[in-house]
């Protein structure tokens, strides 16, 4: 989990419209400026990543608990191509 929350904050470097990243262990939490996360959970989808989306703000990351840092660098890379096309 803490290695995923990693990998995560450095896309709200990366991104200004990620406001935050929250989160305990593998269920994670990132907040977006309004209507952006809808989009990002959308795009996700359709690469086969399936994400939550709260009040089309928040993305919620709930994977499986056998995930690897594999797991976690693959949908890091989609999440971060989604980002830059939004």
């Amino acid at each position: 989990g803490a290695y995923f929350k990693e990998k995560l904050c450095d896309l709200q470097e990366q991104f200004d419209f990620i406001t935050e990243v929250r989160g305990i262990g593998l269920m994670l939490g990132v907040e977006t400026k309004e209507g952006i996360a809808a989009k990002i959970c959308s795009k996700l989808f359709e690469n086969k990543y399936p994400t939550g989306c709260i009040a089309g703000k928040i993305i919620r990351i709930l994977p499986p608990l056998v995930i690897t840092k594999a797991d976690v660098d693959k949908f890091i890379s989609v999440l971060t191509k989604v980002c830059g096309e939004v």
